[in-house]
Protein backbone atom coordinates (compact mmCIF):
# COMPACT_ATOMS: atom_id res chain seq x y z
CA UNK A 1 0.00 0.00 0.00
CA UNK A 2 2.58 2.24 0.83
CA UNK A 3 4.29 1.95 -2.87
CA UNK A 4 0.71 2.91 -4.37
CA UNK A 5 0.54 5.79 -2.16
CA UNK A 6 4.19 7.27 -3.36
CA UNK A 7 3.66 6.01 -7.36
CA UNK A 8 0.53 8.38 -6.89
CA UNK A 9 1.73 11.67 -5.60
CA UNK A 10 4.28 11.01 -8.36
CA UNK A 11 1.86 9.85 -11.19
CA UNK A 12 0.44 12.99 -11.09
CA UNK A 13 3.48 14.65 -12.62
CA UNK A 14 2.72 13.21 -15.76
CA UNK A 15 -0.73 14.43 -16.43
CA UNK A 16 -1.46 17.29 -14.32
CA UNK A 17 -4.63 18.65 -16.32
CA UNK A 18 -6.15 15.12 -16.23
CA UNK A 19 -6.06 14.84 -12.37
CA UNK A 20 -7.78 17.95 -11.48
CA UNK A 21 -10.31 16.80 -14.28
CA UNK A 22 -10.92 13.67 -12.42
CA UNK A 23 -11.08 15.17 -9.14
CA UNK A 24 -13.41 18.19 -9.94
CA UNK A 25 -10.92 21.10 -9.43
CA UNK A 26 -9.62 23.66 -12.01
CA UNK A 27 -6.39 25.75 -11.72
CA UNK A 28 -6.82 29.37 -13.42
CA UNK A 29 -3.21 29.28 -14.12
CA UNK A 30 0.12 28.13 -13.75
CA UNK A 31 0.49 29.47 -10.09
CA UNK A 32 -2.48 26.92 -9.29
CA UNK A 33 -1.45 24.10 -10.74
CA UNK A 34 2.26 24.43 -8.59
CA UNK A 35 -0.03 24.71 -5.32
CA UNK A 36 -1.79 20.95 -6.37
CA UNK A 37 1.28 19.52 -7.50
CA UNK A 38 3.28 20.63 -3.88
CA UNK A 39 0.03 19.75 -1.90
CA UNK A 40 -1.24 16.43 -4.27
CA UNK A 41 2.36 15.00 -4.09
CA UNK A 42 3.31 16.08 -0.45
CA UNK A 43 0.23 14.40 0.93
CA UNK A 44 0.29 11.43 -1.00
CA UNK A 45 4.30 10.70 -0.72
CA UNK A 46 4.28 11.45 3.22
CA UNK A 47 1.47 9.27 3.78
CA UNK A 48 3.42 6.51 1.96
CA UNK A 49 6.81 6.90 3.60
CA UNK A 50 4.37 7.32 7.00
CA UNK A 51 3.03 3.65 6.47
CA UNK A 52 6.70 2.58 5.57
CA UNK A 53 7.86 3.71 8.46
CA UNK A 54 4.56 2.76 10.72
CA UNK A 55 5.57 -0.79 9.29
CA UNK A 56 9.53 -0.87 9.89
CA UNK A 57 8.81 0.61 13.30
CA UNK A 58 6.28 -1.51 14.82
CA UNK A 59 7.31 -5.03 12.79
CA UNK A 60 3.76 -5.78 11.98
CA UNK A 61 1.47 -4.46 9.15
CA UNK A 62 -1.54 -3.85 11.86
CA UNK A 63 -1.02 0.18 12.47
CA UNK A 64 -0.04 0.64 8.44
CA UNK A 65 -2.99 -0.44 7.19
CA UNK A 66 -4.84 1.50 9.96
CA UNK A 67 -3.16 4.63 8.38
CA UNK A 68 -3.64 3.74 4.59
CA UNK A 69 -7.52 2.55 4.92
CA UNK A 70 -8.23 5.82 7.04
CA UNK A 71 -6.67 7.94 4.20
CA UNK A 72 -8.03 6.21 1.13
CA UNK A 73 -11.83 6.80 2.60
CA UNK A 74 -11.04 10.49 3.50
CA UNK A 75 -9.56 11.38 0.05
CA UNK A 76 -11.21 9.19 -2.50
CA UNK A 77 -15.05 8.77 -0.51
CA UNK A 78 -15.86 12.17 -0.20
Amino acid sequence: MSLYFVVSGFNVLLDIDAKLLRIGLSANDLDGKVAFILIYCSLMVGVGVAISLLFYLSKTWLYSAIVSRDHYHFVYCF
